[in-house]
């Protein structure tokens, strides 16, 4: 037997999930688990801190001192983005600028997913900041201040407690996304600490304007949420590029777009990966996307993008996630919200089998129409039964990441 390890359950197993294939099967694993290493001693200097000192004390004047306290974002645990390694220096430079910790407020950019426990908030900012700093916990509902409408009609509503801080800092990651290109830079605001009609409008069906994955160059939807980002006054991005294994790999930091910017370039350059040719079966494994089975759709743009070409027709996609969160939860999304997901998943796929797989995944999360075409596997074994019942030979490819891989398929 031919033993594949999957990467499992970012912020709670961190494990190795492991599968196996028959010997004669052909298994071809794309991606490896790091673009380069940052060691930790040199985050403050990776930061440029230095550099954007005299701004804090121009600001600082303006300000009275920040009055109105200092506000930081951070993204949730559905972004794998190590905050806590961010937020430490971050604060130690806050300080030698004469802030004293108290007057630091960290908002968790929830959007419309659920809000954090005490858990959750110590994984993601670090014990530190959790006793010392104040912490918001964003509800899309209450207390979001309208600064006005973009050129899409789309109404831009922002948490009032964040827009009051003398001086406000973004903080996350910049991944592949399915329609605004990458996610991160003013993305992490608006939906992030956004009023639920600003999500709605986000979360909407644009005929006109397509988005694009992995684009962000004449992509409609990304150029709606930088000019909703215009009217944020963010002082400071700190765009923040993960390793697939959710260690930091890159850091940009800076005023406006250009940091998300330069961060996007760099994530293009590292997650793009060519296929020269299509499978029988496709592994595609949701982690580091993987907290909670409504995120881990994401890992199928890889057969979107390229036009379902990676598995031939009559083949089997195969979704894999820890799920650990079991469905999760979302404003609008989740069964009986305001925008349910519906409709029959496997559709797009034509003619090739939907499966999901892992121990966390159930029927009952997936729409009526979906589990009527589409299969679960809680165990291994069990797939693989099936699997073999369907191949005697077969050609396999593993994404162990493909919920941040970017394909370049080159095959017939």
């Amino acid at each position: 037997m031919r033993l594949v390890k999957l990467p499992w359950g970012a912020w709670y197993q961190e494990t190795m999930k492991s599968i196996s294939f028959p010997s004669k099967w052909k298994v071809d694993i794309y991606g490896s688990d790091h673009y380069e290493s940052l060691p930790r001693n040199s985050l403050r200097k990776q930061l440029h801190l230095g550099e954007w000192q005299s701004q804090v004390q121009c600001k600082k004047n303006l300000t009275n001192g920040f009055e109105n306290g200092i506000g930081i974002a951070v993204d949730d645990l559905t972004r794998p983005t190590p905050a806590k390694d961010i937020l430490n220096p971050l604060i130690e430079f806050l300080n030698d600028q004469g802030v004293s910790t108290h007057e630091i407020n960290i908002f968790i950019a929830s959007g419309a997913h659920r809000p954090f426990q005490r858990g959750d908030v110590v994984q993601k900012i670090g014990q530190t900041a959790y006793q010392q700093c104040v912490v918001h916990h964003h509800s899309p509902f209450c207390h979001n201040e309208y600064l006005g409408k973009t050129t899409m009609k789309t109404p831009v509503y922002v948490n009032e407690y964040f827009m009051k801080m003398s001086l406000k800092i973004a903080i996350g990651t910049v991944l592949p996304h399915s329609s605004v290109g990458f996610g991160g830079g003013a993305k992490l605001i608006v939906p992030g600490l956004s009023g639920i009609e600003t999500i709605k409008h986000l979360h909407g069906d644009f005929p006109h304007c397509k988005g694009k994955f992995a684009g962000i160059s004449d992509n409609p939807l990304r150029k709606n949420i930088d000019e909703a980002g215009k009217l944020l006054d963010i002082d400071l991005f700190i765009q923040v590029v993960c390793n697939p294994n959710r260690s930091i790999a890159k850091i940009f930091t800076g005023e406006g777009v250009l940091p998300y910017q330069q961060a996007a370039d760099y994530v293009r350059e590292k997650a793009t990966f060519p296929i020269k040719k299509n499978y029988d079966i496709g592994i595609f494994n949701a982690y580091p996307l993987d907290t909670e089975f409504l995120q881990a759709g994401k890992a199928l743009d890889i057969m979107r993008s390229t036009e379902n070409k990676v598995v031939r027709e009559g083949g089997s996609v195969i979704l894999s996630s820890a799920a650990s969160e079991g469905h999760g939860f979302h404003h609008l999304r989740s069964p009986g919200m305001i925008a349910p997901f519906s409709g029959d998943w496997s559709k797009p796929y034509e003619g090739r089998d939907l499966i999901f797989f892992g121990e966390n995944i159930s029927p009952a999360m997936l729409p009526e129409e979906t589990r009527i075409n589409t299969q679960v596997f809680n165990r291994w074994e069990n797939l693989l039964a099936f699997l073999k019942r369907k191949y005697t030979l077969a050609d396999v490819a593993v994404f162990p990441y493909a919920s941040i891989q970017i394909p370049n398929y080159t095959g017939s």
